[in-house]
C-alpha cells in the first residue's frame, strides 16, 4: 500500500480519533522519559506550564472544529470509510466485498454526538486549564486525551471488535482521572473493587462480541443487523453486550470537586448509553424474544426517577443535588428508551407513538450533557471554601456571589422541567404524549414525577440562593474557572430555546432515522443485491 495515498485518503473521522491519541502518546513518551531514562542520559526534559497547556489546548481546539466539519458535511445521510488497498474509500453503508470488517461509519446519530462531546471535551479542558486548586498536569493530559480519543471512536464505529477496543481506551482514561494507577497498596485495596468491576464488565462485552463472531462469523453491525436470527446465542449475546453500558449508565459516578474531571466521567456516562441506542435499534431491532424488553427499560426508568427524589429528602447540599438531576434525567432517558422499544419494533405502534419516543429519548440524551455539566460546574463552585474556610453555599447566599451562577442555574432547572420557552427542547411532552398511548396511569406517573422534580428542584436553587450564615470575608470570582465554559453551554440552551423547531429537523429527525431505518434498509439492499 502507498504510505503517502494512504496519508491522502485518511478521512477526517480518522484524523480526529488519531489526534488525541498522538496527543496522549506524546506526552506519555515524556513522562517515560524523564521517569525511567533521564537519570542515565543526564538530560532531563523540563516542561513549564506554557509549553504544555498551549498544545493540549490546541489540540482540543482541532478537535471541536474537525468534529463539527464532520457533523456539517454529514447532514442526515450516512457513509462508511473503509481502508483497502489503494487507501480510505467512502463507499455506501460499508458493504464493499473484503472490507467490510474494518470500516468507520459515519451518520447523523455518531456526528452530531461526536461533535456534541468534543465541544464538552474543550469546555472541560478549559476549565482544567484554569483550575488553581488542582492544577493540570501532563500525566493528568494523557488520561484526559485517552478519554478524549475513546469517547470519539465510539461514536464513529461500525464494528464490535473496534468498539471494544475504544472502549478499552476510554476507561483506560476515565481510570486514570478517578485512580491515576498509584502503586500504592493502600490505594490500590482502596480501588480494587472498581479495577475488577470494570475488567468483568469489558470482559462481558467481548465475550458478547466474540459469541456473535463465533455465530455469523462477522463483527460488523451493518452486516450483523441484516443476518442476526433469534436463538439462544444471539440472546446471550445481547445481554453480554447490553449489561456493561447499562451498568455504566445507571451507577453514580463520584462527585468531584474538580469540574474538568466530572466532565469526563459524564462523557463516559453518556457514551455507554449512545452504545445501548446502537445494540437495541441498529444491531438487534425488532427480533424475536425481546417483548418483554419495553417493560423493563420502563420500569427500570420509573425506579431510578422514584430513588432521585428519594435522594433529596436528606439534608440540602450540591452532592445531593447533583445526584438528583442525573439520576431523574437517567430515569427519563431509560423509560423513554422503554416506550420507544415498545412502539419502533411494533409496525403498527410506530406511527401513533414510537418514533416519537424515540426523539423524546435522543433529545433528553442530547441534554443530558450539557445540563449536567453545567449543574456539576456550579456545584463545584458551590463547593469552594472561603476565605474562613467554609464552603460558599454554607456562607451566605448564590445570588450574592455570583448572579452568573445563579441564572445558569435556573436556566439548566428549565431546561430539565421543560418550562416554556424551553419545551420543544426537552423532549418532555413527546415523552409523555408517548406513553399516554400505552396507559394513562403510565403517562400520569411520569407527569408526577415531573412535577416533584421541578418543585424540588426550585426549593434547593432557594435554599442555595437566600439561606446559609452571612461571611464577612470577601469573595473573590475571578477565584472559578467556571466562567468561559458555562457560557459556552448558554450558547447551546439560547441556540434550542431559539429554534427548537431547527434542532428537531436537523438533528433529531436524521439521528432517528439513522437507528431505525437501518436495519431494514439493509435488509432490502441485501435482497436486491442477491
Amino acid at each position: 500500500m502507498n504510505l503517502l495515498l494512504l496519508l491522502k485518503s485518511v478521512p477526517l473521522v480518522i484524523v480526529t480519533l488519531l489526534l488525541p491519541l498522538f496527543g496522549a502518546f506524546a506526552y506519555g513518551c515524556v513522562l517515560v522519559y524523564n521517569r525511567y531514562l533521564a537519570h542515565r542520559t543526564g538530560k532531563f526534559i523540563g516542561m513549564n506550564r506554557v509549553v504544555y497547556k498551549t498544545p493540549f489546548l490546541i489540540l482540543l481546539t482541532v478537535q471541536t472544529v474537525l468534529s463539527a466539519v464532520i457533523w456539517f458535511k454529514v447532514g442526515g445521510g450516512s457513509e462508511s470509510n473503509v481502508l483497502s488497498g489503494s487507501g480510505w474509500t467512502s463507499v455506501f453503508f460499508g458493504l464493499a466485498s473484503g472490507s467490510v470488517q474494518s470500516s468507520f461509519k459515519v451518520d447523523m446519530f455518531g456526528a452530531f454526538s461526536g461533535a456534541l462531546a468534543a465541544y464538552a471535551a474543550l469546555a472541560g479542558g478549559l476549565c482544567a486549564l484554569a483550575e488553581r486548586e488542582e492544577p493540570l498536569t501532563p500525566r493528568r493530559i494523557v488520561f484526559l486525551l485517552l478519554a478524549v480519543a475513546g469517547v470519539q471512536g465510539i461514536f464513529y464505529q461500525n464494528n464490535l471488535l473496534a468498539l471494544f477496543v475504544f472502549m478499552i481506551i476510554a476507561q483506560t482514561g476515565v481510570t486514570g482521572l478517578f485512580s491515576n494507577y498509584s502503586p500504592d497498596r493502600s490505594s490500590l485495596r482502596k480501588n480494587a473493587f472498581y479495577y475488577a468491576s470494570r475488567v468483568i464488565l469489558l470482559g462481558m462485552f467481548l465475550a458478547g462480541v466474540l459469541l456473535l463472531r463465533a455465530e455469523y462469523g462477522v463483527t460488523n453491525m451493518t452486516v450483523l443487523a441484516a443476518a442476526r436470527m433469534p436463538s439462544h446465542t444471539t440472546s446471550l449475546a445481547l445481554i453480554l453486550l447490553a449489561v456493561p453500558p447499562l451498568y455504566i449508565f445507571i451507577k453514580p459516578s463520584p462527585f468531584m470537586k474538580s469540574p474538568s474531571r466530572s466532565t469526563f466521567f459524564l462523557l463516559r456516562t453518556q457514551v455507554s448509553l449512545f452504545i445501548l441506542f446502537r445494540i437495541f435499534f441498529t444491531l438487534f431491532g425488532p427480533m424475536s424474544g425481546l417483548e418483554k424488553m419495553p417493560a423493563l427499560f420502563v420500569l427500570v426508568g420509573l425506579a431510578v426517577i422514584a430513588y432521585s427524589l428519594i435522594i433529596s429528602v436528606r439534608e440540602v447540599c450540591p452532592e445531593n443535588f447533583m445526584d438528583m438531576i442525573v439520576f431523574y434525567l437517567k430515569g427519563a432517558i431509560l423509560a423513554a428508551i422503554g416506550i420507544a422499544m415498545n412502539g419502533t419494533f411494533a409496525a403498527g405502534n410506530a406511527a401513533l407513538y414510537g418514533i416519537g419516543a424515540l426523539e423524546a429519548a435522543i433529545s433528553l440524551w442530547l441534554v443530558f450533557l450539557p445540563i449536567t455539566m453545567t449543574i456539576s460546574f456550579i456545584m463545584s463552585f458551590l463547593k469552594i471554601k472561603e476565605d474562613n474556610g467554609t464552603e460558599i453555599w454554607k456562607n451566605g447566599s448564590l445570588w450574592r456571589k455570583s448572579r452568573f451562577m445563579t441564572l445558569m442555574l435556573m436556566l439548566a432547572v428549565g431546561m430539565i422541567a421543560g418550562l416554556p420557552p424551553f419545551a420543544g427542547y426537552s423532549g418532555k411532552q413527546l415523552l409523555l404524549r408517548s406513553a399516554n398511548f400505552i396507559s394513562p396511569y403510565l403517562c400520569c406517573v411520569l407527569f408526577i414525577f415531573a412535577v416533584l422534580m421541578l418543585f424540588i428542584s426550585l426549593r434547593c436553587v432557594f435554599v442555595f440562593m437566600t439561606e446559609g450564615e452571612e461571611s464577612d470575608d470577601s469573595f473573590k470570582m475571578e477565584r472559578s474557572p467556571m466562567f468561559l465554559p458555562l457560557i459556552m453551554f448558554m450558547i447551546i440552551f439560547v441556540y434550542a430555546t431559539a429554534a427548537p423547531g431547527h434542532v428537531f429537523d436537523s438533528v433529531l429527525s436524521p439521528a432517528v432515522d439513522s437507528l431505525v431505518n437501518r436495519p431494514v434498509a439493509i435488509t432490502t439492499q441485501t435482497e436486491e443485491m442477491k
